[in-house]
């Protein structure tokens, strides 16, 4: 019996990456604030950069319809490496990606998404959202009620998130506790949720998963697939 996994991550603010039409192989992007083309397009029609302001939507879509991406194609920088271990893994069953995006709560990698400038992670400045911008993003979006619904259909959960939203979905105690959950986590976090059933793998410096985690999930995921059989 193949496996059922659900990998859950965050958005990235380096976004739009090349695609050679030779190989599907992606490059790097860059953040929007970066991208003169779409600035000076924005402009052209008295429009900001897109950030949570979903009601504008259908205009910014109209207006960057030459922009429009599947979510998993979207986002490059270290979004690049979530996408490619959920490639990885497909080999032990079903697996399905979910990105919680600053702009649009909990998306899939098949969602069709506009960029924009309201990332969970901020290269620029370094920064990532804090505990008061998660709970704001849930109250306009539910993503919470969404994970904890979309959880329910699978075997394994993957976290790969910053630590202030990991600590918050562990505090909303969002995963069902049939669910096996595996998290790569700072150290500050390790014993919290630990308690709470996660299987814990220290998170590399400002990598989001690592070459020794990566090969460690893989080892517990063929465990898994024989455990599930």
């Amino acid at each position: 019996m193949s496996l059922s996994i659900m990998v859950l991550t965050t958005d990235s603010d380096t976004q739009l990456p090349s695609i050679s039409t030779w190989n599907n192989k992606i490059g790097r992007g860059v953040p929007i604030t970066s991208n003169q083309e779409i600035i000076n397009l924005l402009k052209k029609f008295n429009l900001d950069l897109p950030t949570d302001d979903l009601e504008k939507e259908s205009r910014y879509k109209d207006v960057l319809k030459d922009y429009l991406r599947e979510a998993a194609l979207m986002f490059s920088g270290l979004f690049t490496e979530v996408r490619l271990f959920y490639g990885e893994i497909k080999k032990f069953g079903n697996v399905d990606l979910y990105i919680i995006s600053g702009r649009y709560g909990l998306i899939n990698d098949k969602d069709i998404i506009l960029p924009y400038y309201k990332p969970i992670i901020n290269k620029k400045n370094n920064s990532i959202i804090n505990r008061n911008n998660i709970v704001e993003l849930d109250l306009k979006t539910s993503f919470v009620n969404e994970i904890m619904k979309i959880s329910k259909n699978y075997d394994i959960a993957i976290l790969i998130l910053p630590s202030p939203v990991f600590e918050f979905l562990i505090d909303k105690d969002c995963f069902s506790k049939n669910i096996k959950k595996i998290a790569m986590c700072s150290k500050n976090l390790k014993d919290y949720a630990e308690k709470n059933g996660f299987i814990v793998f220290n998170r590399p410096g400002v990598a989001r998963i690592g070459k020794d985690n990566r090969e460690k999930i893989f080892e517990l995921l063929e465990k898994y697939s024989k455990e599930f059989i």
